[in-house]
């Protein structure tokens, strides 16, 4: 846990709370008492090469695979590229 320097963006339009600083695991937010979590995408399809991917002429058929990879991902977060996740706060 801590700091993933090559996930690390800075404030944007000077909001600190649009920082991101760090990269959890799925466990790692469950230990910390989140426990909806949905996932979106899949792990492996973003990045520079999926927006790439995303613009040229075949790029309908990447946003096909996107849409289903978030369809799976969402009930099972351990493969998203990203996840949503909440807790209750009393």
């Amino acid at each position: 846990m801590g700091r993933d320097k090559e996930n690390e963006r800075h404030a944007f339009g000077n909001n600190p709370y649009q920082e991101h600083k760090y990269i959890w695991t799925v466990e790692e937010l469950k230990s910390k008492g989140f426990h909806n979590m949905n996932g979106v995408g899949l792990k492996g399809m973003s990045g520079r090469l999926w927006g790439t991917l995303l613009r040229s002429p075949v790029g309908w058929l990447v946003g096909v695979l996107t849409l289903l990879g978030t369809i799976f991902s969402y009930h099972i977060p351990d493969i998203a590229s990203n996840v949503v996740a909440w807790k209750e706060m009393l």
